[in-house]
């Protein structure tokens, strides 16, 4: 199995979570557009924001053009709200705030990483290892993606075959070092 980035893997995760919240029923020929920015939220411009605007004020009250999902961290959230988005920010009629992952959650996304990853051989992390890496990330996907692959190093420099509580807590001193 070919590897696959954390932002892939996450970008899906985040598209799944989407479809079931709100796609549900509707037909995939309905959303005609995903503009997302997990990583990058600063790559949505003022610019292009306008340009966003303008596209949407032009819209017939009857039919949309299109359908926009704009994904990103809460940066995200900030920027639309600054008084010079105003306009565009109005024309938002959905909005929804992923939570952090709760524990089971965790242990979820971090077994699907595992799998995702092309894993099968068994557990890679002990249920020790995880609740450690939920306690510090605080259930952050991205913070939980850092401490994973921090452990897997550490693991692979200690030839670990079962990432435990205690390689979870080097790589978490390694993150908190940096």
């Amino acid at each position: 199995m070919p590897y696959l980035s954390c932002d892939i893997v996450f970008a899906r995760w985040v598209r799944a979570q989407f479809n079931e919240k709100f796609i549900g029923g509707i037909s995939p020929e309905k959303v005609d557009q995903f503009i997302g920015s997990p990583r990058g939220h600063h790559l949505l411009t003022q610019a292009m924001l306008e340009q966003l605007r303008l596209l949407f004020s032009d819209q017939m009250d009857s039919q949309s053009l299109a359908t926009v999902v704009l994904v990103g961290h809460p940066a995200l959230h900030h920027t639309l709200h600054l008084a010079v988005h105003g306009a565009f920010s109005q024309r938002l009629t959905v909005r929804y705030h992923l939570s952090p992952l709760d524990l089971a959650e965790t242990v979820g996304y971090v077994r699907h990483h595992v799998r995702a990853a092309g894993y099968t051989t068994g557990p890679l992390f002990t249920d020790d290892a995880v609740a450690r890496i939920f306690e510090y990330t605080k259930g952050l996907p991205r913070r939980i993606n850092q401490v994973c692959t921090t452990a897997l190093m550490a693991g692979l420099i200690d030839q670990k075959q079962l990432l435990d509580e205690t390689t979870i807590r080097k790589a978490i001193a390694e993150l908190d070092h940096d």
